[in-house]
């Protein structure tokens, strides 16, 4: 890969990072969310924060246009230094279009949603749609993104495109599989271990972003193949 594609593939890992953090901060404008127990205070709450929801979901969605073209670099510049790695990193995106596919469900079900609320509120479609984008953001979306991190560490790791990454690939894929059990934890916000309690975040999603900022720095500082 030459080094404007390098660059280009480093930029668009930052612009996940960085489109990411504004998705997390729009979603959190709204304050602690309620525990789910009354379906009418859930209703009031959305609709009351309708516009955060929809740019999360708008935010999100650009982010992992943006993740994808990322993977999609990564990809080739692991196996433009070794060959052997082609299996995992194809691997790789492959679990990366997989996240990214729910990552857009599970956006276009917050953004329904928000919708729903903001207009003709339903409360039990309503607090389906919520709980099943939730659910989609939480254990679903960390099933893909641990495969993906785990090959993601190899195809790094074996083609020496940086070691650190791979380690931290790993670290991050074990705890994406930690978090996975919170499915069995319910659908209150307020508690650390539910289904779309903060695990998510800090176990899953924070992981995630620190590996790809890592590994955005790490393309941005390698040196492209000399030409053939």
């Amino acid at each position: 890969m030459t080094g404007s594609g390098l660059r280009g593939t480093s930029a668009c890992g930052l612009a996940f990072v960085v489109l990411q953090v504004a998705a997390l901060a729009a979603l959190g404008s709204g304050g602690t969310p309620p525990s789910g127990a009354d379906t009418a205070q859930d209703v009031a709450y959305v609709g009351a924060h309708a516009r955060a929801f929809e740019a999360f979901a708008f935010l999100n969605g650009l982010a992992y246009v943006a993740f994808l073209v990322f993977a999609a670099g990564l990809r080739d510049s692991a196996v433009a230094r070794d060959e052997r790695v082609r299996s995992s990193a194809s691997l790789f995106f492959g679990a990366a279009l997989v996240l990214a596919a729910v990552a857009f469900v599970g956006g276009g079900l917050t953004a329904t949603g928000a919708v729903d609320a903001s207009e003709r509120a339903e409360p039990a479609s309503l607090r389906a749609m919520f709980e099943a984008g939730g659910v989609m953001f939480g254990p679903i979306i960390e099933f893909p993104a641990a495969l993906m991190l785990a090959a993601a560490a190899v195809a790094v790791g074996r083609s020496g495109l940086s070691r650190w990454s791979a380690r931290l690939g790993w670290f991050a894929a074990a705890l994406n599989i930690a978090a996975t059990p919170s499915i069995f934890g319910g659908s209150n916000p307020t508690e650390f271990y539910s289904a779309v309690g903060i695990a998510e975040l800090a176990m899953a999603l924070l992981p995630l972003l620190l590996w790809t900022l890592f590994g955005s720095i790490s393309l941005f500082r390698l040196r492209p193949l000399p030409s053939a």
